[in-house]
């Protein structure tokens, strides 16, 4: 993902970034200029293709609404108010709290936090959508472009079956392999790469790619046989362009033209990012990227800020992080009276004496990583909402991974993570254990071990078929009436039936069938078959 600017949708920043650096950017940029106090204060107006927050701090893009994330930082754009109708590309959680684009339904992965998007009774009544193909076993929906292409997406292979792929026309954009097993993309064709195309390798054959033209975005290589992505032109990696190394020379270099995203070297030897201009660090061969003369009038992409020697740019949301080295070269970044009013921006959290910004996920993790320790205070904790994908203890003072949530462990102080009011609801393919305390897989259940904590999956009404079946044999595939258990005769083909029967403060006799009590052994009078229990040196 790459950050955007907070009022052009279609302005992308130029690093790629997570979305907690996008949603930064907008707080502080603009929070922090004049503009953004002005606009804090009138009617915001959002572009098309935005949502505006309750608070009227920001505009988001429409698609990070009810997402199940906080972008807005009030909450507003994960109330249940906004997330109660879902728009019309987009299908609703059975959660009730979060939308989801119709096309990662049943896709195979689980984009909803309670999973809904991927149970087996939504998936066997969804409707794939026009750009999809269903997988024979009904389990999700796949791309039709990811059809035949080499590589397995449906669970049960059926999309790389070879009946349906050598009838198969592949779709726009791709190219079918000689042997008609597979289609894959244009860009795969002719890239000299061993990976990634036709299993025949009628690809890269020699006499193919001297002809082949590239497709839109490649660049053919001197040698005539391979295509590279053109990004990958004079990018000062030649490990990774042609394999003659033409990509990298310096007669190609020098008339080469950056792409739009690039910078060129002064001495036109390579292209660059754009956001490695004036970073601190020369990219290259001649410095040219940081120049004094360069960076003194360079303007920083919308992701980052200058330092106060106005010589380097640096990423906002490394401003007063606390962390050394520090990113400016002059340390300016962590200058006292920079820090004091400095706002963090969204994503980050501000430790009480105004000198650090910490991620959200830092604060009450039973680690302090404030100087001052304001972090973990009990009044810090006790109001403190956690961060995306954390769970609050019940003890408000402790915040733990959600993936730590019923995973029978207790990974809260006071075990709230694992409580029966927490872990007591399961998704409709998954079973519950009798105190509720939690959800088990159903291949799990009657499988000979205890996966519940009180046992209940392997109990008799879950494991028998019902009727007169009162017990279960140890190999767990027969079960038995309760008259049948200990009546001396082999019912269970494993014998189990008649192992263990006599009570603790009696005897057993050799043959496993019998019992007799203490004072019978060694009397002189043998009460078991055989005679086991006369066979002994009696005091």
């Amino acid at each position: 993902m790459a950050c955007r600017n907070l009022f052009d949708v279609n302005n992308w920043c130029d690093a790629p970034v997570p979305k907690i650096a996008i949603i930064q950017m907008f707080h502080s940029v603009w929070s922090q200029s004049d503009a953004g106090l002005a606009l804090q204060s009138a009617t915001l107006k959002c572009g098309e293709g935005q949502w505006k927050c309750l608070d009227m701090s920001r505009c988001i893009p429409d698609t990070w609404v009810c997402d199940g994330s906080d972008d807005c930082g009030d909450r507003s754009d994960e109330s249940s108010i906004s997330c109660k109708n879902c728009d019309e590309v987009s299908w609703k959680c059975t959660d009730n709290l979060h939308c989801i684009h119709e096309s990662m339904v049943c896709n195979g992965n689980n984009d909803c936090h309670d999973g809904s998007d991927e149970w087996t009774h939504t998936c066997e009544h969804w409707v794939c959508t026009a750009d999809q193909w269903r997988c024979s076993d009904n389990s999700s929906c796949i791309l039709k472009a990811w059809v035949c292409d080499g590589k397995s997406d449906c669970g049960d292979s059926s999309d790389e079956e070879l009946d349906l792929c050598h009838s198969r026309n592949c779709s726009k954009g791709v190219w079918k392999c000689a042997d008609n097993s597979s289609c894959i993309p244009m860009e795969k064709v002719c890239d000299g790469l061993p990976w990634g195309g036709c299993s025949d390798k009628s690809d890269e054959e020699t006499s193919f790619c001297e002809t082949w033209n590239c497709s839109y975005g490649m660049w053919k290589c001197a040698d005539q046989k391979q295509c590279i992505l053109q990004e990958k032109v004079c990018d000062g990696l030649p490990w990774e362009g042609c394999v003659d190394g033409s990509d990298e020379w310096l007669d190609t270099c020098q008339h080469w033209n950056c792409l739009e995203d690039k910078w060129q070297c002064d001495d036109r030897s390579k292209c660059i990012n754009n956001w490695s201009v004036c970073d601190g660090k020369a990219d290259c061969e001649d410095g040219s990227d940081e120049s004094t003369g360069k960076c003194a009038n360079w303007n920083c992409s919308v992701c980052k800020r200058k330092c106060f020697d106005n010589l380097q740019c640096i990423y906002d949301w490394t401003v007063c992080d606390g962390l050394q080295p520090r990113s400016c070269s002059d340390g300016s970044d962590e200058d006292t009276d920079l820090c004091y009013s400095w706002n963090c921006t969204d994503g980050l959290w501000k430790c009480a004496d105004d000198s650090t910004c910490i991620p959200d996920w830092m604060v009450c993790d039973e680690m302090s990583n404030c100087r001052d320790g304001s972090d973990e205070w009990p009044q810090t904790c006790g109001t403190w909402e956690c961060a995306e994908n954390w769970w609050k203890c019940a003890n408000d003072a402790q915040c733990i991974p959600e993936e730590s949530v019923c995973n029978k462990a207790d990974d809260c102080d006071d075990g709230s993570d694992e409580w029966f009011q927490t872990c007591g609801n399961c998704p409709e393919d998954a079973f519950t254990c009798a105190d509720g305390s939690q959800c088990i897989s159903i291949e799990h259940v009657c499988d000979g071990h205890d996966d519940c904590f009180d046992a209940s999956d392997e109990v008799t009404k879950h494991c028998c078929d019902g009727g007169d079946a009162e017990w279960r044999c140890h190999d767990y595939k027969h079960c038995i009436t309760g008259e049948a258990r200990c009546d001396e005769k082999f019912d269970c083909q494993d014998r189990s039936d008649e192992q263990n029967c006599c009570l603790d403060d009696t005897w057993k006799c050799f043959n496993r069938f019998h019992c007799i009590f203490p004072h019978e052994v060694c009397s002189g009078v043998s009460q078991c078959e055989a005679g086991s229990d006369e066979k002994c040196k009696c005091n």
